[in-house]
């Protein structure tokens, strides 16, 4: 290898991160591979991590720390890409951190088929416990026109309705610095609500061949602070999703992919929406307490299934309100979500009763029906078990208001 060259860049954009920055920057300094760039983008902190910086680069020469005032994670991304000189272009959150294989093998993933962008797994630490998630679509390198088809409808809707085909998210990615270049730099940097896909969908839509491995060495770390527990303030995460589909819709016209990609681009949003601004859509359409979970009435009791973060927006709605009664809140990996503060029990302290309603608050078809499988295992009746119901007629005039 030629020691003078960068073959890789590494982002990390960062703000007020003192208390995790530290096993970031090192997990990145004791990569495997060395021929790489650190660039680490101080948005305007206010606590120690700007000193941090400085002093990891007083000690590695690979180190760079560029000091701006704070606007944002999409401009601090863009600041990075800028000045980055690497071949490809790797990023990691500042309260994360990476095994030292990690870009080694992205890298020889890229060389080997000459791919735009690799896409790993993900390891979700959780207070202690941890959870392996892959990309839904296999394994495999997607190069030519058929491959690339299959790839693109699928990214962001994979059979089931609701199931990503490919993690909205840059920093289990290695992506072409040319393709960086052309597409994150557009980024609408008001966009607060999926700024990842924001930049990596359009950028798929542009490779001419991807790599999907089930690799994993990206360790997300979710504690009781992350953002992934915050909602933002007032009208701020429906105004978000909003902004978030009118730019994807405008770049997937521009890269001439709409028409391929409209369904699963609805689907994303209202995946999106449900998420993060349940309580809008709760009462959605005539009768309804909980949609999408239809013949749920005022005063049923229910259990509820599922614990990520449709499961939360829906606990988080339903135990706040008189309309229901929530007697037990279940998921099979409990244990996690307990070391997070959550009132999760185990699934086996499940018990049919006659009055109950089963809310199944989990987007994977596949999973749900494991999960009918043990209820009814359990004595439930099928008509005790409500899973999600979305018509196209709803879609319509959920998406409707949005561009409006």
């Amino acid at each position: 290898m030629d020691k003078q060259r960068v073959y890789i860049s590494i982002i990390v954009p960062i703000y007020n991160s003192e208390k995790y920055l530290e096993q970031c920057i090192t997990s990145i300094i004791n990569q495997d591979l060395n021929q790489i760039e650190i660039i680490l983008v101080d948005d305007g902190s206010t606590d120690s991590s700007g000193r941090i910086c400085d002093y990891y680069a007083g000690r590695d020469t690979r180190i760079r720390v560029f000091h701006k005032k704070n606007e944002g994670l999409v401009k601090a991304r863009k600041t990075g890409v800028q000045i980055a000189t690497g071949t490809y272009i790797g990023f990691v959150d500042s309260d994360d951190w990476i095994e030292k294989e990690m870009f080694y093998e992205l890298y020889r993933m890229a060389v080997l088929h000459n791919a735009d962008i690799v896409a790993e797994g993900v390891i979700e630490d959780r207070n202690g416990s941890r959870q392996y998630v892959k990309n839904m679509l296999p394994d495999g390198i997607y190069r030519g026109d058929k491959e690339r088809i299959y790839l693109l409808t699928n990214m962001m809707n994979c059979e089931d309705y609701f199931n990503l085909g490919i993690q909205p998210y840059l920093w289990n990615k290695l992506i072409r610095r040319e393709l960086a270049l052309k597409h994150m730099l557009t980024v609408d940097e008001e966009i607060r609500i999926g700024e990842d896909g924001a930049a990596l969908y359009p950028m798929m839509t542009d490779s001419n061949c991807i790599a999907v491995t089930s690799g994993y060495h990206y360790h997300y770390c979710i504690r009781k602070g992350s953002m992934i527990w915050k909602k933002e303030q007032g009208n701020k995460e429906y105004i978000g999703t909003c902004q978030l589909y009118k730019y994807l819709k405008s770049k997937l016209n521009e890269c001439n992919v709409m028409p391929l990609l409209e369904k699963s681009l609805r689907r994303y949003i209202i995946n999106n929406l449900l998420v993060r601004t349940y309580e809008r859509y709760a009462n959605y359409g005539a009768d309804n307490v909980l949609y999408p979970f239809k013949g749920v009435k005022k005063g049923d009791s229910i259990i509820l299934y599922g614990a990520g973060a449709f499961g939360r927006a829906v606990y988080e709605y339903a135990s706040a309100n008189n309309l229901l009664k929530v007697t037990l809140w279940v998921d099979r990996d409990a244990h996690s979500y307990q070391n997070l503060g959550l009132p999760v029990k185990q699934i086996d302290m499940v018990r049919p009763d006659e009055g109950v309603k089963v809310i199944i608050a989990v987007f994977s078809e596949t999973a749900v029906k494991n999960i009918k499988d043990f209820l009814h295992g359990k004595g439930f009746l099928e008509e005790q078990l409500v899973w999600i119901t979305i018509t196209e007629k709803d879609e319509d005039a959920i998406l409707l208001k949005l561009m409006n």
